[in-house]
């Protein structure tokens, strides 16, 4: 019975289609399994935020009720009296979320957050004595009690949160490790499918071919009795055997059959593995994030606490000096300054600390079509007062007529105000800072170049990470925030800098698909 090397060939690509089909499959249920952990995972994220917000509103409630007792004035039992409803509602809404809540924690954070609920309602006692003039140093005593059980329930709540979280991603790396594990599987598979059908190729095809091709030299030299085996009767290659240019026209056919298949199986294999690459670059820089974040809680409510604690003291020394001088009847003493002086250096960690936090909790951008040139142009007129003081010449190099792209404007001014402001420090004595734009086809170009001082080479790659910075006074913020502005639009940020010639900064934004589909 004669078989056709078709039906082997169709069947051989049906197998592989549907392989192919089933490792994305899988890949894509994997990797929606992966994006929903991250989900879950901001989710609680999202959770942590809301618990130190009501920290935060607790330390500002115990603020303004201690000021009240030392200086009683209405606008601090009214900003204590807000802020009581304040919390009281936000913890009742979340304590009700937490209710409902599926996991294990649940229970526990209830009954933490109904011990905040417990203090908050003593801190409300204090506050009304404080109305009535009858709070006094103790109660200030006690205000401090009240804020350490607070912070220490809300560390209890965070480690509560920590596990939650730390078991969402330990589930998404098992994800990960399965979609690894299916792409070496079939990788192997692949391989082994590949030498059985090189074998079966040589076997069922290049055999018969060579005796084909010794049968058609012999009848080329005029041996016209030889006869081809009869082991390629069974396919085509058989029937084909008597008539040597049909056969070299299905052996070509056949080897460009082979050719692409082997470019298209290729491509395919290189297109999963850049989305596996992808997915695991996305999986660990939402890690990175959420660890971050995670940091800038923990070391923004470590520190701030005990910041709050020294102010509120400061305040109360400063008090009871000057009450001294005018008992003594002399004039302040350097102890004054000194309170002064350590006032500023707490204003300035506190600085610092806001400035992290901000970099680690970057608010999700407002994107509406937005002129870029408007944008450039705004900048320039905030920036003409300081310029002209600092006798640096602002030149505008704008190309007109560029698309609308999809911004958030304010987020781009705050970028290029601290490009801005590297530019003014590095040219003390003056200069010129040219912005430009320009139409590059798929993207549309900003760029901002100074007259400056440069960057040294070796700094040059550690521009755009947090906490560096050439300047004395720097906090190293600046330009990861703009990176990650930018970076957020779609775009990219690069900078061009010689020691004593300048810099140039290139922002590179991607046209808004309305844009794109006009120019195309």
């Amino acid at each position: 019975m004669q078989k056709s090397l078709k039906t082997y060939t169709l069947l051989l690509l049906f197998l592989v289609f549907s392989g192919i089909l089933a490792i994305g499959g899988i890949s894509l249920f994997l990797a929606n399994t992966m994006m929903t952990k991250m989900y879950l995972v901001e989710k609680e994220s999202k959770n942590v935020r809301l618990v130190h917000k009501v920290h935060d509103q607790i330390n500002k409630l115990l603020l303004a009720i201690q000021q009240n007792i030392l200086h009683p004035e209405r606008e601090y039992a009214t900003r204590a009296e807000n802020l009581l409803a304040e919390i009281g509602s936000g913890l009742d809404a979340y304590l009700e979320y937490e209710k409902q809540a599926p996991y294990p924690e649940g229970r526990e954070e209830v009954r933490l957050l109904l011990l905040i609920q417990e203090n908050l309602e003593g801190i409300r006692q204090i506050h009304r004595l404080s109305l009535t003039g009858a709070a006094a140093m103790p109660e200030v005593r006690a205000l401090d009690r009240h804020a350490l059980r607070v912070e220490k329930v809300v560390k209890d709540i965070d480690l509560l949160h920590f596990q939650i979280i730390s078991r969402k991603i330990d589930k998404a790396h098992g994800k990960l490790r399965q979609v690894l594990t299916l792409y070496l599987v079939f990788t192997g598979l692949g391989l082994l499918f590949f030498l059985g059908v090189h074998r079966l190729y040589s076997r069922r095809v290049v055999r018969p071919l060579e005796q084909m091709a010794e049968a058609a030299r012999s009848m080329a030299a005029g041996d016209l009795s030889i006869r081809v085996a009869a082991a390629g009767a069974r396919t085509e290659i058989g029937v084909l055997a008597g008539a040597f240019n049909a056969m070299a026209e299905a052996l070509h056919r056949n080897e460009a059959a082979l050719l692409r298949f082997n470019q298209e199986l290729e491509e395919k294999v290189l297109e999963r593995t850049s989305a596996l690459e992808k997915a695991q670059d996305e999986l660990l820089r939402l890690e990175r994030l959420a660890t971050l974040g995670q940091v800038a809680t923990s070391v923004n409510h470590e520190i701030k606490t005990p910041l709050n604690a020294l102010s509120m003291n400061l305040q109360l020394l400063d008090k009871e000096v000057k009450g001294l001088c005018r008992a003594s009847g002399t004039e302040s003493t350097g102890l004054e300054k000194t309170i002064h002086i350590i006032g500023g250096e707490v204003e300035r960690i506190s600085m610092i600390l806001d400035e992290f936090v901000r970099y680690a909790r970057f608010a999700p951008l407002k994107k509406a079509e937005t002129d870029l040139n408007a944008v450039i142009s705004r900048v320039i007129s905030m920036l003409g007062e300081k310029a002209e003081q600092a006798g640096v010449r602002l030149t505008p190099l704008l190309a007109p007529d560029l698309p609308r792209l999809l911004l958030d404007e304010n987020k781009m001014i705050q970028a290029l105000l601290n490009l801005n402001s590297n530019a003014f420090a590095a040219m003390p004595a003056g200069g010129v800072i040219t912005f430009g734009s320009s139409d590059a086809g798929d993207a549309v170009v900003c760029t901002l170049s100074d007259t400056g001082n440069g960057i040294a080479e070796a700094d040059q790659e550690r521009i755009f990470q947090p906490f560096f910075s050439t300047r004395a006074t720097g906090l190293g913020f600046g330009l990861p925030i703009v990176q990650k502005i930018v970076e957020d639009h779609g775009g990219r940020i690069i900078c061009r800098s010689a020691a004593g010639r300048g810099t140039t900064f290139e922002i590179r934004l991607p046209k808004a698909p309305a844009a794109n589909k006009e120019a195309a």
